[in-house]
């Protein structure tokens, strides 16, 4: 498989209506991305980056396979080069913090903390958004 020129999305996001949660805004209509696997196309979409977020990585760990949970992370992975080699820095900063939360919260291998710990370093390093220091403390506690 040849990697990177001409990938469109390694996720294929589709729009769903959701009804009213108690942990969001409480209106009904509400969207939000449902994410599956693609095999031909490893690198997470330049438009679709920044819409993932821990919720979304939480409801993919929900809803997937064994198999697929740990196909998410070398997604992750792979695009996390692609967009470094490119210079983007801020698709670079969130999918380190998309690397450190999935490991950290839902996936949690063994080494874990190191690893959430070395990707959210990296994020608040490119990025210092109050969303990825305030992960990073909670990381540095442990899990």
């Amino acid at each position: 498989m040849h990697c990177c020129i001409g990938c469109i999305s390694a996720i294929d996001h589709s729009w769903i209506i959701q009804g009213r949660h108690p942990w969001r805004s409480g209106k009904i209509g509400e969207t939000r991305i449902k994410m599956r696997i693609k095999f031909d196309e490893p690198i997470v979409g330049k438009d679709s980056v920044l819409e993932i977020g821990s919720k979304e990585l939480d409801d993919f760990y929900a809803a997937a396979s064994d198999i697929d949970r740990i196909n998410l992370f070398f997604i992750l992975l792979a695009s996390l080069h692609y967009y470094e080699e490119k210079g983007d820095t801020v698709r670079t900063a969130h999918l380190s913090f998309l690397m450190a939360y999935y490991v950290f919260a839902p996936l949690t291998p063994p080494g874990s903390e190191c690893l959430a710990l070395y990707y959210m370093n990296e994020a608040v390093s490119l990025n210092p958004i109050p969303e990825y220091k305030e992960w990073l403390s909670i990381m540095e506690k442990g899990n």
